[in-house]
């Protein structure tokens, strides 16, 4: 919940900010000389393309997959040290892994075909199971190792 309320109550203002203060030293540089004429245009495009369905879209697939990311990288270089160890690998492990990845893909793919971030399909879903099942199958994997 705080991380999907972060996505769109904090993240999307924050990159809103960021521009406006690009958009401000443009400003400052055509009073002094230093810039073109179109800089009202530009703070006009810049804030459509913010606002828009596709901007939206994008931010939430970069951060839902950022959230993710993390803790399957700390997972996987765990279940990597102790193979490095000599420890062997399960089934489940294994799977897990390839489902870790393709959910990744699947999940990034799905959300960047939607129209709007309230919209869904079957890409999407199927994406986020694979993940929710290979976050288990590596948990258990990671249980697996550290009993034997």
């Amino acid at each position: 919940f705080l991380a999907a309320r972060m996505s769109v109550g904090f993240r999307v203002p924050m990159g809103l900010a960021a521009l406006k203060k690009k958009s401000e030293k443009k400003d400052d540089d055509y009073q002094t000389g230093n810039g073109g004429a179109n800089n009202n245009v530009n703070k006009q495009a810049i804030v459509s393309i913010a606002k828009s369905n596709g901007f939206k879209v994008a931010s939430r697939v970069q951060l839902n997959i950022a959230e993710y990311s993390g803790v399957f990288m700390c997972m996987l270089l765990y279940i990597q040290s102790e193979m490095n160890r000599g420890k062997a690998l399960s089934k489940v492990g294994l799977y897990s892994i390839y489902a870790t990845v393709m959910g990744q893909y699947m999940f990034a793919i799905g959300f960047s075909i939607v129209k709007s971030v309230n919209h869904t399909n079957m890409v999407k879903v199927i994406g986020a199971t694979m993940r929710y099942f290979a976050m288990a199958g590596l948990l258990y994997e990671i249980y697996a190792l550290t009993q034997a």
